[in-house]
């Protein structure tokens, strides 16, 4: 039978007996009230684990590149020449913003 704890003691030592829950020392506890059992103290099953969303589900489904940025000569340049050369280019950024980017009030200083 498991052991009988009273309301009392129970309120004082809750992270005692959720400790001795989760490292198995007690499988459960009985809480009191006026000496009749009220209500049942016990460990949270362990989570059912997804084992439809783990890693290298996809092995072999598709073929990774040798060189991903092989035929992106736009990346290819940041990493060569720097984010500095990204102002030049972003064809789609206003002059003002070039401007601003090259005397680096946008993150960048060159």
């Amino acid at each position: 039978m498991p052991p009988l704890i009273n309301m009392l003691d129970a309120k004082t030592s809750l992270s005692k007996l959720v400790h001795e829950l989760e490292t198995g020392e007690a499988t459960e506890f009985i809480i009191t009230r006026n000496g009749r059992p009220a209500a049942r103290l016990v460990p949270l099953a362990p989570p059912v684990r997804d084992r439809s969303r783990r890693i290298g589900v996809a092995r072999g489904r598709f073929k990774v590149p040798q060189s991903i940025d092989a035929g992106n000569d736009e990346v290819q340049q940041l990493f060569v020449r720097g984010l500095c050369a990204s102002a030049a280019l972003a064809p789609n950024i206003s002059a003002r913003a070039a401007r601003r980017w090259r005397r680096g009030g946008m993150g960048a200083r060159c």
